[in-house]
């Protein structure tokens, strides 16, 4: 994959856009729910086998997964994200095995 430097830069409020609800990860996370972004470069290419699940309007892989693994990332910050990230966290302890 490759990161760069993002031309449009991310701090604070972003709504996030998913495209996989039914991944162990996004389960019961609202559509346009409001995450905390920090954030100057950005996943500009995944490498092969990774999949995004959600995005931002600005940021493309706001999170994704790698297929065949359990193993996932998230450009943002889950634990500042109020109930929707605090729901995403348990997902990953609970749901994600």
């Amino acid at each position: 994959g490759e990161v760069a430097p993002s031309d449009v830069r991310e701090y604070g409020r972003a709504h996030l856009s998913i495209h996989h609800a039914n991944d162990p990860l996004m389960k019961g996370i609202t559509q346009g729910t409001t995450v905390w972004m920090s954030h100057g470069d950005t996943i500009t290419e995944l490498p092969k086998g990774f999949r995004i699940i959600a995005s931002t309007e600005d940021v493309a892989a706001a999170a994704f997964r790698i297929d065949g693994e359990q193993t996932w990332g998230v450009q943002f910050h889950p634990e500042c994200s109020g109930k929707n990230g605090a729901l995403l966290l348990r997902n990953f302890v609970e749901k994600v095995k």
